[in-house]
């Protein structure tokens, strides 16, 4: 199977390299990815919610989910507005 990949180095040369796996690696990547619950795009608990019609409760759940990312994602761009602001006094 091929595969593209990018790529951009420390002398901001960007290439785009065409190669190819054989069966074995990508059943080996298949593989891991099926174990790790976080890489798929329905959890376990999800996937069981889909399956009982529970729709309401999976709502609900990604609604947390969604503010709690939200949250993070706030208190980041804090942060970066501070080291910015830090930044700039120190050095202009």
């Amino acid at each position: 199977k091929k595969y593209t990949r990018a790529k951009y180095t420390d002398e901001h040369d960007f290439s785009i390299e065409n190669y190819y796996l054989d069966d074995g690696f990508e059943n080996l990547i298949s593989e891991e990815s099926q174990h790790n619950e976080m890489t798929r795009l329905l959890t376990d608990r999800e996937r069981q919610l889909l399956n009982t019609k529970q729709f309401g409760v999976l709502v609900h759940e990604q609604s947390r989910v969604d503010a709690e990312l939200e949250a993070v994602v706030t208190l980041l761009l804090i942060h970066i507005y501070i080291v910015t602001a830090v930044y700039h006094e120190h050095y202009f």
